[in-house]
């Protein structure tokens, strides 16, 4: 993508990119990101100028920062884009932090 794209136009790429990359609708993305598939639809053929409240409700469905919507959506999809679900990270969160503490209390333990 070239840097000098108009913004709506970057930002229209980036978020058609972002969605189709992850198998999604337009209502699917609107649904997650609590917007409309009309408003989707207007933003990714740069028929209207997001808001900065519609963006950050779009990245915020994708997981991603605000300003991947603004970038290059082949690097991003290629470099930061994370596929995996909000719940999965949780868990995977909660048990990384349960082994942390087993490993910090097996080093408090004397040593017999």
């Amino acid at each position: 993508m070239k840097a000098n794209l108009p913004v709506r136009q970057r930002v229209a790429e980036s978020v058609k990119q972002l969605r189709t990359a992850r198998g999604w609708s337009q209502d699917e993305l609107a649904e997650r990101a609590g917007n409309s598939g009309k408003s989707i639809s207007l933003i990714e053929t740069c028929k209207v100028s997001a808001t900065v409240d519609a963006l950050a409700s779009i990245a915020s469905g994708f997981g991603v920062d605000v300003a991947d919507l603004f970038g290059d959506p082949a690097s991003t999809a290629a470099g930061s884009l994370c596929l995996i679900a909000r719940k999965d990270l949780d868990r995977i969160q909660r048990i990384v932090t349960q082994a942390k503490r087993r490993r910090a209390a097996r080093g408090r333990r004397p040593k017999a």
